[in-house]
């Protein structure tokens, strides 16, 4: 991951060691709350069971569970699309994730997709890479 030092808080917060979404309406709208905290939940609960090594977080957006999987992880690799509306400073490697990746085959221990599947046309194509 780049750009470690800038990385702020986004659509997740930690807070008193737990998940939750984040109070900011420019992250997550008041609408939008309940659900988040239900999916930080889950997040919070299987992380440590899942996560480990070589982290690919792949479609990280401003990579929001990177305070929830960041101790898990040996390395963290960020992955998205190159025209997203902003420069992501986060980023290794600018990708259209709807072609093949240009990455290596089998040298990350976890895989994160977090609200991206949505967008893939071909998710199962995705999900076999």
């Amino acid at each position: 991951m780049q750009s470690k030092d800038q990385w702020i808080p986004s659509k997740y917060i930690l807070k008193r060691n737990k998940l939750k979404a984040s109070r900011n309406k420019k992250d997550v709208t008041v609408s939008s709350r309940l659900f988040v905290d239900l999916v930080a939940s889950f997040y919070q609960e299987n992380i440590p069971l899942y996560v480990s090594g070589n982290l690919l977080d792949l479609g990280c957006g401003k990579v929001p569970l990177y305070e929830a999987y960041k101790n898990y992880t040996l390395d963290v690799t960020c992955v998205d699309w190159a025209n997203t509306i902003h420069k992501n400073p986060f980023l290794d490697i600018e990708t259209d994730i709807n072609q093949p990746l240009p990455i290596e085959s089998k040298i990350f221990d976890t895989v994160i997709l977090s609200d991206v599947l949505e967008h893939i046309r071909k998710p199962e194509e995705l999900i076999a890479e």
